[in-house]
């Protein structure tokens, strides 16, 4: 399993989703989004379907590549992944 590249500590995750007017801007955890963007070798790694252990260490589904149809260290599609805070670029819900 690779090893994520870690975020540089003076920038914060970026967060994206749906803008409501009504509520304005949401806020939410690593935990509570629907897929999270990784870096590893100078490629993005699209994970889905996340979950965090007691341990505090989060696990993922691979969902894809940027650029696409890239391969980063033997990583697939499928694959599950585990990574920490620290290695987490951006969040989505």
């Amino acid at each position: 399993m690779p090893t994520f590249d870690t975020r540089n500590p003076k920038v914060g995750i970026f967060k994206i989703s749906d803008y409501d007017s009504g509520k304005g801007i949401a806020d939410f955890g690593i935990a509570d989004a629907q897929n999270v963007i990784l870096h590893c070798d100078g490629k993005s790694v699209l994970v889905r379907d996340i979950r965090v252990t007691d341990e505090g260490i989060f696990t993922g589904v691979v969902s894809g590549f940027e650029p696409a149809g890239q391969q980063v260290r033997g990583l697939a599609e499928g694959d599950e992944v585990k990574f920490e805070k620290h290695q987490v670029i951006s969040i989505g819900k």
